[in-house]
């Protein structure tokens, strides 16, 4: 963790990070174990620290340790760190429809025969009662998130050409090739779920 720091220490930041959002960075990348790491995101959580600018801290740094080829194990210990604070920011800001892409997505994974009838029932459950969300609403919100996905695959293409332009040795063209299959596989699911919501609305179409 300690040349982990010494990174940070050495990053030029990003207008949008403010001093506080580095402060919180820097606070949870000096610690001396996985466990105090821990301790202190539940810290910064429970405050209300968590914010974009603290994200964008951590990646700043975790690219310029990759662009400097730090060893690997500080790289992995601040994209594990940058990895869990996006998690826990997009928990924090997720919506309903947000909550249930995740949920049904992760059914989607297994890749089991039941996985698709489970969906079914659960969008019919879900939209029926309208609590959380409506099919309507689930429709709209998930068209967006496939807008917003097609757009950060127009933008990872963009920069996995600068990349490969410097000249990308194996590790990088290998972690190259898994965030693209990643990324085919997410978007895939979210299509999905957007056809099953859309087909669960034009079968309740045809019971009215």
């Amino acid at each position: 963790m300690q040349q982990a720091a010494a990174s940070l220490g050495a990053t030029a930041m990003p207008s949008e990070v403010t001093h506080s959002d580095a402060a919180v960075f820097y606070q949870i990348v000096v610690s001396q174990s996985w466990e105090e790491v821990e301790a202190k995101i539940v810290q910064v959580v429970t405050e209300g620290l968590l914010t974009e600018g603290v994200l964008l801290a951590g990646y700043t740094i975790l690219q310029k340790a990759q662009e400097e080829k730090e060893d690997e194990r500080t790289i992995g210990n601040i994209a594990q760190i940058c990895t869990r604070l996006t998690e826990l920011l997009h928990n924090l800001k997720a919506t309903p429809v947000l909550r249930l892409v995740d949920q049904w997505a992760q059914v989607l994974e297994t890749n089991t025969s039941s996985a698709v009838p489970e969906i079914q029932r659960m969008m019919q459950e879900t939209f029926t009662d309208g609590a959380l969300c409506t099919q309507e609403d689930f429709v709209k919100e998930i068209g967006g998130i496939v807008e917003r996905m097609d757009q950060q695959d127009v933008e990872f293409e963009d920069n996995v050409k600068q990349v490969q332009a410097a000249g990308a040795d194996v590790e990088q063209a290998a972690a190259i090739a898994e965030q693209r299959a990643q990324r085919a596989g997410a978007g895939a699911h979210v299509r999905r779920l957007m056809d099953l919501a859309l087909a669960a609305g034009f079968a309740a179409s045809l019971k009215v």
